[in-house]
């Protein structure tokens, strides 16, 4: 049991090309918290516990056009790093090249 366990482990993280370096999924996965993150701020700074001098209306109006630009942008990055790393994992793993199972 726990062979398959550390076999689907070793899957999941390592490299299928190089399994002495993280996947790519692991990697774009990730990068996807950073956008979760940024809209977990936002949901504070609407709570009001950032004072600031400036208008509030207009920090708000740019801090979400900023974070709206950022959050698609890096969801993108984060969402086709995952299509591909899962897509060159599961390509490898069917050509029996998968590096990362045979160690």
């Amino acid at each position: 049991m726990t062979n398959y366990i550390r076999k689907a482990c070793r899957f999941i993280v390592l490299s299928s090309a190089d399994p002495r370096k993280v996947s790519l999924t692991v990697k774009a996965s990730l990068l996807g918290l950073i956008p979760m993150t940024m809209q977990a701020l936002d949901i504070v700074c609407q709570w009001g516990h950032t004072c600031t001098t400036i208008d509030q209306s207009l920090l708000a109006a740019v801090a979400e056009t900023i974070a709206n630009g950022v959050f698609y942008g890096l969801s993108l990055v984060a969402a086709f790093g995952v299509l591909v790393g899962l897509v060159r994992k599961v390509d490898l793993t069917i050509k029996g090249e998968n590096r990362a199972l045979h160690e």
